[in-house]
C-alpha cells in the first residue's frame, strides 16, 4: 500500500466585505485571504479498485460524501476517469465551523495531492473549475500565500506581499467562542439588516505591498461583525475580552465563530493567548503564511 501526506492549512480573512446578492441566491464578495500556520494533516493510503473511505480522529465532522475532501475525491475521479481506491486519514486541528475554512481547505489539498499522485492529469485551472464547483472558498487554497479573492470565491489573484514577511513574520492569536454561527444563518442576518457599511482593501492592500505590517490590523474589515455580534452575546463577549487584553484589534475570521489578532512580536502574541487562556478560551498563536 502506498501513503502520502500533506498539511491542510487554515485561513483568515483580513478583509472580507458582501456586495450585492446575485439571482442565484450567493453574494458577491470582496475578500483579502492569507493562509496560517495551523493546520489539518490528511495521509491517503492508496491501492488498487474504487472505494472511498474517510477516517478522522473528530468524530463531529460526517465522512461521507457531506465531507468536502470525499466530495473532491470524488470529482477528481470522475472528471479524470482515473480510479484508485484510497483511505483519507483525517487529523483535525482546523477548529469546525469557525470561519478558518477547515473544510474548504481540505478539499483543494485533496486535489492537489491526487493531482500529483496520478502525474498532473489536470492543468491548474482545471483544477480551479472542480475547486469552484465544490466551495465558494476551495478556489483559493489552490493558491499559496495571500490572494485578492472577489465573486463568489471564484476569481483568485495573488498579492506581491512585500519581501520584508520571509524574514519579518506576523503573529497570529486565534480565540475559538463556545458558540458557533452557521454561514447561511450569517448571510440570513445579512440580508435582514438595513445600513450595512462596505469599505474598500485598497489601504490594506498598501500595507501588504509596501511592507507596512504594523499598519495592517487597523486596516482589516470584516462586513459580517455588524450582525454577527448583536445577534450572538458568546461571541459579542469574547469580542469584547478580547479587546480588552489585546494592544491591536481583533476581528472576526469569515462568518465566524473565531475570532483572531495579528502582532509583530512573539512574545506580544503569548502574552495575549494566555490572558485569553485564563478567561476560558481556546486559543492557538501561529504565523500568517504570505
Amino acid at each position: 500500500m502506498n501513503t502520502a501526506t500533506i498539511f491542510s492549512h487554515a485561513k483568515v480573512n483580513l478583509f472580507l466585505d458582501i456586495q450585492d446578492r446575485r439571482s442565484d441566491g450567493y453574494h458577491n464578495l470582496v475578500m483579502v485571504n492569507a493562509k496560517l500556520s495551523l493546520h489539518d494533516t490528511i495521509t491517503c493510503e492508496w491501492r488498487d479498485g474504487h472505494q472511498i473511505s474517510l477516517l478522522c480522529d473528530d468524530p463531529a465532522l460526517p465522512t461521507d460524501d457531506r465531507n468536502l475532501a470525499v466530495r473532491a475525491t470524488q470529482r477528481f475521479f470522475e472528471q479524470t476517469k482515473k480510479h484508485k481506491s484510497i483511505t483519507i486519514r483525517l487529523e483535525k486541528r482546523i477548529p469546525i465551523g469557525a470561519g478558518l475554512g477547515g473544510g474548504s481547505s481540505n478539499a483543494a489539498s485533496m486535489l492537489i495531492l491526487l493531482n500529483e499522485l496520478f502525474r498532473f492529469p489536470l492543468s491548474k485551472e482545471e483544477l480551479k473549475g472542480i475547486a469552484a464547483g465544490i466551495g465558494a472558498d476551495v478556489p483559493f487554497f489552490l493558491e499559496s500565500g495571500c490572494c485578492f479573492v472577489t465573486g463568489i470565491g471564484d476569481n483568485v489573484i495573488s498579492v506581491s506581499v512585500h519581501a520584508i514577511a520571509k524574514w519579518k513574520p506576523i503573529y497570529t492569536v486565534l480565540c475559538t467562542p463556545s458558540e458557533t454561527v452557521s454561514t447561511k444563518d450569517a448571510y440570513a442576518l445579512w440580508d435582514q439588516t438595513d445600513n450595512n457599511i462596505n469599505q474598500t482593501p485598497s489601504s490594506l492592500l498598501n500595507a501588504l505591498i509596501e511592507g507596512d505590517f504594523h499598519a495592517i490590523p487597523d486596516r482589516m474589515f470584516n462586513a459580517f461583525e455588524q450582525v454577527i455580534y448583536p445577534a450572538y452575546d458568546g461571541i459579542r463577549s469574547a469580542y469584547e475580552t478580547f479587546c480588552a487584553v489585546s494592544p491591536t484589534r481583533p476581528l472576526l475570521s469569515g462568518s465566524g465563530s473565531n475570532l483572531f489578532s495579528l502582532h509583530m512580536k512573539k512574545t506580544e502574541a503569548t502574552q495575549v493567548a494566555s490572558k485569553l487562556n485564563k478567561k476560558g478560551y481556546t486559543t492557538f498563536i501561529g504565523e500568517l503564511m504570505l
